[in-house]
């Protein structure tokens, strides 16, 4: 165990968590925090509580007993709500008892996070892709997909890929509309064989409506074989 036997001042706080504080990695959402402690001996007032960042958290879980007496290597569990967080978050397990008192450090003293959701739970993706054979005529429509389920495109389309076979000569824009409104540009740069995409806003894909990628009106001398894939992300 990271934490051993310790006796405690009066009046005081002794963190189970330290030295080894739980963190909480990239990734992770949500989580639930579960621990328990084991007394050696039994302190007359004890309060016992998860702390998030240091500090008390709504939902974190605690217990407070007063008065306590004739029993020895008492144990005491507890459990959060589910807590949001982010990477870097850490936790502990705090212990308050109002006269000296023992705590084990053996296997019945404990902290742990059990996890309840992860970035791609949450936003789980739903990707569109597609490929234009060749060079693309004036205006034409190299994809037309009719949406599923709710989809989020992002600002820029963060995370979206486009590539060309055979790089442009000039710049090439293609409109992306959505129910035949232009919302979005895929960009082939000069020379380029990669897109890049230009979005004000994030866009929201309803059911039924029909997402399309329209060639520039004048196409460009030699760009060819386009593929892409627009990163979306379902709506739940």
């Amino acid at each position: 165990m990271p934490w051993q036997s310790a006796e405690y001042d009066s009046d005081t706080f002794w963190n189970v968590g330290q030295p080894s504080r739980l963190t909480i990695p990239a990734g992770v959402t949500k989580v639930r925090i579960v621990g328990n402690i084991e007394w050696q001996t039994s302190p007359t007032s004890q309060l016992v509580e998860v702390r998030k960042n240091g500090n008390s958290v709504l939902g974190g879980g605690s217990f407070i007993v007063r008065g306590d007496s004739g029993y020895s290597n008492q144990m005491r569990n507890l459990a959060s709500a589910v807590l949001p967080v982010s990477a870097g978050d850490w936790f502990e397990l705090a212990v308050y008892v109002s006269t000296a008192g023992e705590l084990r450090g053996l296997e019945r003293t404990w902290l742990a996070i059990e996890v309840v959701e992860t970035a791609d739970a949450a936003d789980p993706p739903a990707d569109i892709s597609g490929y234009k054979a060749g060079q693309p005529a004036a205006n034409e429509v190299i994809a037309r997909v009719p949406v599923a389920r709710r989809t989020r495109l992002k600002i820029d389309l963060a995370g979206s890929h486009a590539s060309a076979e055979a790089a442009a000569t000039a710049s090439a824009d293609f409109d992306i509309r959505v129910d035949g409104v232009s919302s979005a540009t895929m960009r082939f740069a000069a020379a380029a064989t990669s897109g890049t995409f230009i979005a004000a806003s994030e866009t929201v894909l309803e059911p039924g409506q029909v997402l399309s990628l329209v060639a520039p009106s004048t196409p460009d001398a030699t760009l060819a074989g386009i593929g892409f894939t627009l990163a979306g992300t379902l709506v739940l």
